[in-house]
């Protein structure tokens, strides 16, 4: 069974404020590729943002989250898509939009 971090360490990184980032386009032909009727994965989040002048352009309504991480909480979560310190300084109508139903 191959592994989601095996392919993730074969295609290229960008980085952007000390985070890392990967084209998605790239994961798509690498996966479509392979030859393989089940991936491994494990601790991973997926959020796609547009990376436009060294600058990660936040796309809070439109974007699609795979969260297959248990190990971060909601809060947690947030303040890493909104770059804020505090929940208190995310907007009501973001968090909603955010919520997971579990």
């Amino acid at each position: 069974m191959k592994r989601l971090e095996d392919i993730i360490q074969a295609l290229d990184v960008k980085m952007v404020s000390n985070e890392e980032y990967y084209n998605l386009n790239d994961l798509r032909e690498y996966l479509n590729n392979l030859n393989v009727e089940m991936l491994e994965a494990e601790n991973y989040i997926l959020t796609p943002y547009y990376i436009f002048m060294g600058k990660r352009m936040e796309l809070y309504e439109y974007e699609l989250n795979i969260v297959s991480d248990k190990k971060h909480s909601f809060e947690k979560y947030l303040l890493d898509l909104t770059g804020k310190q505090s929940i208190s300084d995310i907007p009501n109508s973001i968090i909603e939009r955010k919520k997971i139903v579990t």
